[in-house]
């Protein structure tokens, strides 16, 4: 089932509960009391269908089943509290959380997937709820053959409870994958487009496909040759106590010949400054 509402899609559930907060179930209540129109705190079947075909996918005869499903007192109508846990559930849908939500709530999915009150789910029932889960067919007769250890084909609150802490281990270990799969790209990879072309290297160049970096980029392994470059071409460093730089061998001769024409100029000043 999907998830199609744009008002539901401003809520998130809180996730060390995974239900909605204080302030959130407020403007649910709010919004309830709105789809209320007979102002009897309830809605029937008529309305909630209306609702849900509004917000999701779902076709009438699964709408028709919800109904039945979260119509806990099978009163007819929809209170506000068993509202209110659809309203989560469906939120949990459109942010993909229904393992972690199967987990956290265990004891009321069995007990709203438990249509007859049994205390064991049978396979038809499983299989006429599990879409709300988004749990396929053949998935679900997987989880049957899975956890069904008694071999009665149901499954009691126990077996189903192993089925939620299997389904949030796998979903724990797909996220693990995920996240590590985000972590190794290469630095700017992630946002990048999928076609960004790469050099031989293997750096990532959005510029072009050549490796070489544009004029005034500083980034890349080119400019940082050209760095490394430029400073080992650097003059070395005069070492402390000694107050005169290095010169080329043509650069001190043109120092001596400068200093033996002002020393000539200095004995003929002095003479003339003698005289005075």
């Amino acid at each position: 089932m999907k998830v199609k509402s744009q008002f539901l899609q401003r809520f998130h559930l809180n996730r060390s509960h995974y239900l909605l907060s204080a302030r959130c179930a407020q403007v649910m209540l709010e919004f309830f009391e709105a789809l209320d129109i007979s102002d009897e705190e309830a809605i029937d079947d008529i309305q909630f269908k209306s609702f849900m075909k509004d917000s999701t996918d779902c076709s009438d005869n699964d709408a028709e089943a919800l109904f039945d499903m979260f119509d806990v007192d099978a009163s007819g109508q929809i209170e506000f509290d068993e509202f209110f846990l659809l309203i989560c559930l469906l939120i949990a849908v459109k942010d993909r959380e229904e393992k972690q939500f199967l987990y956290y709530h265990s004891r009321t999915c069995f007990e709203l997937i438990d249509a007859d009150g049994s205390q064991q789910i049978s396979t038809d029932e499983f299989v006429r709820f599990g879409s709300l889960f988004n749990i396929s067919k053949s998935a679900i007769y997987q989880i049957f053959t899975d956890f069904d250890v008694s071999g009665d084909h149901e499954l009691d609150y126990d077996e189903f409870r192993l089925f939620t802490i299997a389904a949030i281990d796998r979903q724990r270990t797909l996220d693990e994958q995920q996240r590590k799969l985000h972590i190794d790209l290469p630095a700017g990879a992630k946002d990048q487009p999928v076609h960004t072309p790469t050099s031989q290297s293997g750096y990532l160049t959005p510029h072009g496909t050549s490796g070489r970096t544009p004029r005034g980029d500083r980034s890349g392994p080119q400019a940082l040759s050209r760095r490394v470059s430029s400073v080992s071409r650097l003059p070395a460093k005069t070492p402390r106590g000694d107050g005169k730089t290095p010169r080329s061998s043509d650069t001190s001769e043109r120092g001596r010949n400068k200093k033996e024409d002002e020393a000539e100029k200095e004995k003929g000043g002095t003479g003339k400054c003698a005289i005075s």
